[in-house]
């Protein structure tokens, strides 16, 4: 993305994980990724949240990138995210310190200006009521009831 925008001579300023929160402070703007989204929020490499609501609070937009393929319908309920394994944090921890290792957390919807889809910007009371107007296919329905 950083590629895409310099090409176009927007400027952009790319930045390691642990700095994005303190940098989100500063911004003119700041994009983030979606790997879904429903009603409660989107879901998006650790972090994320943290960027949102730094932004958040000093009146810096955030815009979420999201295609419409990666909303989930009411009724799907989001997928079960995994504890990684404390050794790719700490190898070796002592047995009294828990290691919480997870890949993405989640952000509500109203902590960001709008997401950009394929329709454009548009704000989240917007993709509520797409979300909303989605049907939860019966056969996942069944699957997930059984699960």
């Amino acid at each position: 993305m950083a590629t895409e925008l310099a090409a176009q001579n927007i400027p952009v300023r790319l930045v390691i994980d642990a700095l994005a929160a303190s940098r989100a402070a500063t911004a003119d703007l700041v994009l983030v990724g979606t790997d879904h989204l429903n009603r409660d929020g989107l879901a998006n490499k650790a972090g994320t949240f943290g960027v949102v609501m730094t932004a958040k609070s000093v009146g810096v937009p955030v815009y979420a990138l999201c295609s419409s393929s990666k909303f989930l319908p009411p009724g799907y309920a989001r997928p079960k995210q995994h504890h990684r394994p404390p050794e790719q944090v700490w190898e070796q921890a002592p047995a009294s310190v828990q290691v919480e290792n997870y890949y993405f957390d989640y952000t509500p919807l109203t902590s960001i200006a709008g997401i950009v889809t394929e329709r454009g910007a548009l704000p989240p009371a917007v993709i509520e009521g797409w979300l909303a107007a989605l049907q939860l296919h019966p056969a996942l329905a069944a699957s997930q009831a059984g699960a």
